[in-house]
């Protein structure tokens, strides 16, 4: 693992990192655990979704189809 020292790093890059390891290790089955950041993208970053706001909430819908609901929904509950 070269180029993780901190001190070196810009200091977004590692809080995004670290973000990442995070959400992967709380809100993903065991045998995700292993892709890496652009799969992480491609699967939950970039989608198509409806975002409502109203005075109190900020609602994300998403596709019934979306394979991937259930990790927002594991991840947001």
């Amino acid at each position: 693992m070269s180029n993780l020292d901190p001190s070196k790093s810009k200091p977004a890059l590692v809080i995004s990192f670290i973000l990442f390891l995070l959400f992967k290790f709380d809100s993903l089955c065991i045998s995700e655990y292993r892709q890496q950041i652009k799969t992480f993208r491609l699967k939950y970053m970039f989608l198509a979704a409806k975002i409502i706001k109203t005075a109190r909430y900020v609602i994300m819908k998403l596709s019934e189809n979306y394979p991937y609901k259930d990790v927002y929904e594991k991840c947001l509950s």
